[in-house]
């Protein structure tokens, strides 16, 4: 079951719209694989502060795409496709500290990029 704090963050998940990255020169999407990925991991659900850390960080998700410099580029060959993973990091302020905000996108194929997760450390 999720928490009021979990389910206003998907909420506000939802209303995130299609975003330009500069790093990438690309849109990224928001989509339900990535709000998925909040929750749970290779299909079990994440525990309940794991869930609470990640959708903590949803609110950070547009600035970090917006004012990253820099992505890194993985990839891997799944037949038949081609997945592309970039991450790309930026420090944001949260109460006073400095976060590290690392977000990690994927393109399959010739499809869309999408939001896939975050995550973050102290600066």
């Amino acid at each position: 079951m999720l928490s009021l704090y979990i389910k206003s963050q998907l909420e506000i998940y939802d209303k995130l719209l299609p975003t330009y990255c500069p790093a990438l020169q690309e849109t990224v999407y928001f989509t339900s694989e990535g709000k998925n990925h909040l929750l749970y991991k290779r299909n079990r659900p994440r525990n309940h502060n794991d869930r609470h850390y990640r959708v903590n960080l949803i609110k950070h998700l547009i600035t970090v795409l917006t004012n990253a410099d820099k992505a890194i580029k993985t990839i891997e060959k799944k037949d038949p496709k081609e997945i592309i993973f970039w991450s790309v990091e930026y420090v944001v302020k949260e109460n006073s500290k400095e976060l590290l905000v690392k977000i990690v996108l994927k393109k399959e194929g010739a499809g869309k990029i999408k939001f896939l997760s975050v995550m973050s450390r102290k600066k």
